[in-house]
């Protein structure tokens, strides 16, 4: 399971990548009958799938936002914005927070869903499936 996990976070971040390119330039696209691109093993729905809803706006100072639906239940969202975060020496470095989410139905039937933030502190995701860090034992006395 962790690999197609991991396959279909691949393929997403492919898709959101390059989907989000060309409508930087247009401010918003509208809803299309786009093929998306899908792991092996998937089923005749995914190779069928159009985009049903799919968003982007771009206000030209760094801050973005951007949604998609599929046919197949597949939906992502995320948001962004540029921040002042400091370097090692504390001088102030440009850099972009974006938070956002991803959902998806496995060939197992499951709804995965996964929230996300990235920022100074790294890529943090967050889901009921993904394996966390257990607990720091108490110190014996």
């Amino acid at each position: 399971m962790f690999k197609f996990f991991v396959a279909t976070f691949v393929i997403f971040s492919v898709f959101i990548y390059s989907s989000a390119m060309p409508q930087k330039a247009a401010g918003k696209a509208s809803a299309g009958a786009t093929a998306v691109a899908v792991s092996s093993g998937s089923s005749n729905l995914d190779a069928s799938a159009t985009i049903i809803t799919n968003n982007f706006t771009d206000d030209g100072a760094g801050n973005f936002a951007y949604n998609y639906e599929t046919s197949n239940q597949i939906k992502a969202d995320a948001k962004g914005s540029p921040k002042e975060i400091p370097d090692a020496d504390g001088k102030p470095q440009q850099g972009e927070v974006q938070q956002g989410s991803f959902s998806f139905v496995a060939p197992d039937g499951q709804t995965y869903s996964v929230q996300w933030i990235a920022d100074e502190k790294g890529f943090q995701p967050q889901g009921a499936h993904l394996p966390t860090t257990p607990p720091t034992p108490a110190a014996s006395a």
